[in-house]
């Protein structure tokens, strides 16, 4: 397959992610816009909120049973595949314990520490938020280091304070809590975890306006076969056989760009040869 001819399916295959066809990003956004709830965006404020449980579906964590209620959704997602580097899929070994073309990439070729940070699986968390005094749900999708590893650190040490252990849930035993974004330049931040356990802020009654408003967010991940996703990713350079290249093809820039850095060397070393040789 020649690089111009790759392109072009690279720029076929974006496409169909653009309309929700293939979908290569770990989440499909147009399921949650379908039920008119609104992504939640935090900038650079204090908020109060409380999660909003959910039933858990077909596409559930290990360790849940569908049908079970959830808070959260926690997978580990790769990021900086596909051609421009812009594209990410679910990690199947951390999230599910199957096998994950990614990680076998990873396992099997040498790369450098760069590459190697960049397609490591970051763990992310999906919620459904709703803020004090306000009836509307809201989807939000973060890091889960920064998120929710923060939030149950908070709840623990205030469970340890012995006045009580808190939930952050919407059910009637759960309050709200505050947090502060201090995230700049798009990079989300967040501290101050506080659970509110005044009366005022405690969940007293369960409104099924709310609760209505929810459906299994498990269901909104984009699951793909090992041998889909490695097919539609092209993050395995070793696939390409130069054999097939045509030597008057334009370089693929975009393609060149997002190799491993030893294969970027070797390929621009073999322009510079092919360009002295052309020369003499």
């Amino acid at each position: 397959m020649g690089k111009n001819e790759l392109l072009k399916k690279m720029k076929k295959n974006k496409k169909n992610n653009d309309q929700n066809k293939w979908g290569m990003a770990f989440y499909n956004f147009s399921l949650v816009k379908a039920k008119g709830i609104k992504p939640f965006k935090p900038v650079n404020d204090d908020y109060t909120v409380v999660t909003v449980p959910f039933p858990v579906g077909v596409n559930r964590m290990p360790d849940e049973k569908e049908g079970d209620t959830s808070y959260v959704v926690l997978v580990y997602v790769h990021y900086k595949l596909g051609v421009d580097g812009k594209e990410n899929a679910i990690c199947m070994a951390k999230t599910y314990g199957k096998k994950c073309p990614v990680c076998d990439y990873v396992k099997t070729h040498e790369l450098d520490e760069e590459t190697q940070k960049d397609l490591k699986p970051k763990e992310r968390a999906l919620y459904f938020l709703k803020e004090k005094g306000s009836d509307d749900v809201k989807f939000f999708q973060v890091s889960a280091p920064l998120f929710e590893h923060e939030l149950g650190d908070a709840r623990e040490a205030f469970a340890k304070s012995g006045e009580c252990d808190p939930s952050p849930i919407y059910t009637e035993d759960g309050c709200y809590f505050t947090f502060t974004d201090t995230g700049v330049k798009g990079l989300q931040r967040f501290k101050n975890f506080i659970f509110k356990t005044k009366e005022k802020d405690l969940i007293k009654k369960v409104d099924k306006k709310i609760t209505d408003q929810v459906f299994p967010l498990d269901e909104v991940l984009n699951l793909h076969a090992y041998d889909e996703i490695k097919k539609n990713m092209y993050f395995d350079m070793d696939e390409l056989d130069d054999s097939e290249t045509d030597e008057n093809e334009e370089p693929l820039e975009a393609y060149v760009e997002h190799l491993p850095k030893e294969k970027k060397k070797k390929d621009k070393d073999k322009k510079k040869k092919k360009k002295n040789k052309d020369k003499d």
